[in-house]
Formats: C-alpha cells, structure tokens, sequence
C-alpha cells in the first residue's frame, strides 16, 4: 500500500510540473507576441515564476503594451529578481 500511495504522489507531481510548465510555454508565447523578442535574463526571470505568479501574470499581461510594462511587472512582482 505505501508503493501505491508513492507512485500516487509521484504521478501527481509528474502533472503538476507538467501543468506548470505549459503554462511557462503559454506565457513566454503571448509575451514574445505582444512585447516582442524577450531577453534571456527576462526569460529566466519568466520560468522562475511560480505557477501562482504566472497566472497572475497571464491576466496581466493583456494589458501590456510593450517590454516596459513587463519590466515594470516583475520589478512590482518580483523585486528580489
């Protein structure tokens, strides 16, 4: 039974990264999209974001009008970045 509930946990997790990371797919492509090509420091930044801070910024971001707003986003958001 403890095998069991461990493949569990691990086939969960095996989702859960795999959710986090299409969203990091799915965000990177709208932001190179309406920002334009993002730098690999902004990248960086970008796939270390919690899966709660990029669905924070998936909303946000329609309002973008360009890097500058971006920028301006992950400084409020992320200021240790």
């Amino acid at each position: 039974q403890g095998i069991e509930k461990g493949l569990e946990q691990g086939i969960e997790k095996g989702l859960e990264q795999g959710r986090h990371q299409t969203l990091q797919t799915v965000v990177l492509r709208q932001l190179t999209r309406r920002c334009g090509p993002l730098s690999e420091q902004v990248q960086h930044q970008l796939v270390t974001l919690s899966p709660e801070h990029l669905l924070d910024l998936s909303e946000s971001l329609l309002d973008f009008t360009s890097l500058n707003d971006l920028q301006n986003w992950l400084a409020r958001m992320c200021p240790s970045e």
